[in-house]
């Protein structure tokens, strides 16, 4: 999902940083990232519809 988020907001360039971690340790990310003040903030809390639709992932409800 992070490497679709990047093509959807590509057009923003170096407006938009991209960091891969868990909500959990958002105190330490900021700390480490230097970053501490943010005009949105994008989380991917959960399952979308692309992993209903592989199979392989077990979630599908479409195919075995």
């Amino acid at each position: 999902m992070l490497q679709k988020a990047k093509e959807r907001l590509s057009e923003f360039g170096e407006q938009v940083q991209y960091v891969h971690g868990s909500y959990a340790t958002f105190k330490l990310i900021t700390q480490q990232t230097g970053m501490h003040q943010f005009d949105m903030i994008l989380l991917d809390l959960g399952v979308n519809m692309e992993h209903f639709k592989d199979a392989e992932r077990g979630f599908s409800i479409k195919k075995d």
